[in-house]
């Protein structure tokens, strides 16, 4: 599969490229202290007699540009002239001129952007609605020079070679992504939908070519990312692989644009993937909104685009013009993202009917211009249009208000004899403080609150614990549900949390406990010594807690070493000593006893380094 040609003509001007403004008034070229800066170029180096004239005509060097012999010189304004005159007759000064000033090149909107907006300016009332915020675009082509400061790529992919998806030596990627994602930031060139999130799928080689496999992969990736809309400004001949691909990417949702081709005067000569009645195919246009004749023709045209001489991004921070369907697609791929970003929940089918409906005739025929020229402005008026009004909120400033957030869950389960604890966050929802008192209701086990009584200031909330005991008489699958009250004069919430019975195994049944080597340290006793220790966790098979079991572990041959685990079922066992050769210590779990369960005798292992 070949890339559709294009034309490009490089600016000769890179990103850092300044423009001098000459200004031959010296007295418009003060400095802040109300002196002139000039210029001075020697003959020679400048040595300290040049130094001394300078001074003896009140001028004052404040930069000495030694490898061009020039020096950088302030003179006092109200005698600049005669001074300027009186220097160029010194025989060793080769010329005196003003420090001119220097600024970068500003952004430029193309035509075809222009174009795309109808009657308004840039900055684009449009934008105002939508500038394509978080919404995808997969530029499947020959990749995107990601370091070009007026694109943000956040990801891509390579299904061609081991480039990688950044790299575009043909710069056909480059300038599609720069129509419709440029940023609009005072530099370069600004495309249709400066926010969107740009992907660059390089599909192409760097010569423009590629085959259907590399296409379908890119189509499979971009769905598989959830990416909302692909440009494709590449074409060939069907093949029901590639139909394939571009069905299930349309059945998924994804919105797929495509240039028409560059076959034009012929008839009929629109290219695949643009022929396929899922995607959008796009002819071009000029300035005056003629018809090009290298525009690819046909009834499978369904929009109109610029691409005669469009201004976009090329790699190495350039900037060049551009000709072709390719250059017409991506306008397009930009409208349909701000048409989804003004309404995400509109469907691939449903944008591109709003495209059809606000497209602009422009006078060519159907087989030229499909439903018109693409039109942004137009598009997404009648995305919002479509929106239905939202319903109103009879009480959208309450002066009091209190709402329970659960912040780790409201149902656990847990062992007899054992607590559980719940964690909730009170918000005070309204725009007064309050206070609130916060108690339980439940008739069976007990539950506790962390406090009382909280005073939360408007917007502002507060953490708090509830415990829930389960008593040693609780049978297997038992369960008991409480409730949280908060409440003041003014307002009131509540909130339910269930705990549920599990009990551990009774003697004979297999695998009752596990351990779990958690954490480990190591550290010097001594400049010749080290020592190491392990923190171990003993729980049921549910993952509660075993208190008062004995853990018996063993570091090498170092000895064992034994503990009980506390009331969260852990035990921190303490190495003896080790010397400095031995660069790595294994430690193994021996047993794990406690009256009445056994453990499953799993032998848990870890090495520890020497520090």
């Amino acid at each position: 599969m070949k890339a559709f040609g294009f034309s490009l003509k490089y600016l000769g001007i890179t990103l850092l490229a300044l423009t001098l403004i000459l200004g031959f008034g010296w007295n418009t070229a003060e400095a802040n202290n109300g002196k002139v800066e000039v210029l001075i170029g020697f003959e020679g180096k400048p040595g300290p007699a040049e130094h001394r004239l300078i001074g003896s005509q009140g001028g004052k060097v404040t930069k000495e540009l030694k490898r061009i012999d020039v020096l950088l010189v302030e003179l006092p304004s109200h005698d600049s002239e005669w001074v300027i005159n009186a220097l160029r007759n010194v025989p060793k000064v080769s010329f005196v001129e003003e420090n001119g000033i220097m600024e970068a090149h500003s952004q430029t909107v193309p035509w075809g952007i222009d174009r795309v907006f109808g009657d308004g300016s840039y900055s684009f009332p449009t934008w105002n609605a939508s500038r394509g915020e978080g919404i995808g675009v997969a530029i499947l082509d020959t990749g995107i020079y990601c370091d070009h400061p007026d694109l943000i790529v956040i990801g891509g992919t390579n299904t061609i070679d081991a480039t990688g998806h950044c790299s575009d030596g043909s710069g056909h990627g480059t300038h599609v992504a720069g129509t419709v994602a440029a940023l609009d930031n005072d530099l370069g060139v600004v495309g249709v939908a400066p926010d969107v999130d740009l992907y660059a799928v390089k599909v192409l080689d760097d010569g423009g070519g590629g085959t259907v496999a590399s296409v379908v992969a890119g189509i499979e990736w971009a769905v598989d990312q959830d990416i909302s809309i692909i440009n494709m400004s590449l074409g060939g001949g069907h093949h029901q692989t590639l139909q394939l691909a571009i069905q299930d990417a349309y059945n998924e949702g994804v919105l797929l644009v495509a240039s028409a081709g560059n076959s034009g005067p012929r008839p009929n000569s629109v290219s695949y993937p643009a022929r396929y009645p899922e995607v959008i195919a796009v002819s071009a246009t000029d300035i005056n909104d003629g018809f090009p004749n290298f525009s690819s023709r046909g009834s499978q045209v369904e929009l109109a685009a610029p691409g005669v001489s469009i201004l976009s991004t090329l790699p190495a921070n350039r900037y060049g013009y551009g000709s072709g369907t390719s250059m017409a697609s991506p306008h397009v791929a930009g409208v349909a993202a701000l048409v989804r970003a003004t309404d995400p929940a509109l469907s691939n089918v449903e944008i591109r009917k709003i495209l059809q409906d606000t497209a602009e005739d422009i006078g060519l025929s159907s087989d030229r211009q499909g439903y018109g020229l693409v039109r942004a402005d137009l598009a997404v008026a009648k995305a919002l249009e479509n929106q239905p009004d939202p319903i109103p909120d009879p009480d959208t400033d309450p002066e009091y208000g209190v709402e329970i957030i659960p912040t780790d869950g409201e149902q656990k389960t847990a062992t007899p004899g054992y607590d559980v604890t719940y964690e909730f966050t009170i918000k005070n929802t309204g725009t007064e403080d309050d206070t609130y008192d916060i108690s339980i209701d439940g008739n069976g086990w007990s539950a506790t609150t962390s406090t009382s009584s909280v005073s939360i200031d408007a917007g502002g909330s507060v953490d708090i614990t509830v415990t829930h005991s389960i008593p040693d008489s609780a049978g297997d699958d038992d369960s008991d549900t409480g409730t949280l009250i908060v409440s003041s004069d003014n307002a009131t919430s509540t909130a339910s949390f269930t705990t549920t019975v599990e009990k551990p195994a009774v003697p004979g049944d297999p695998i009752a406990m596990t351990a779990t080597v958690s954490a480990t340290s190591a550290w010097w006793h001594n400049r010749n010594i080290w020592r190491a220790d392990v923190t171990i966790t003993v729980t049921y098979e549910y993952n509660s807690p075993v208190k008062g079991a004995e853990v018996k572990g063993v570091f090498g041959n170092n000895g064992s070493v034994v503990g009980v685990t506390n009331n969260d079922g852990e035990i921190i066992l303490e190495s003896g000593n080790f010397r400095q050769n031995v660069d790595q210590v294994m430690f193994k779990v021996e047993s794990v006893i406690l009256e009445g369960y056994y453990w499953d005798s799993y032998f848990e292992k870890i090495y520890i380094d020497r520090p």
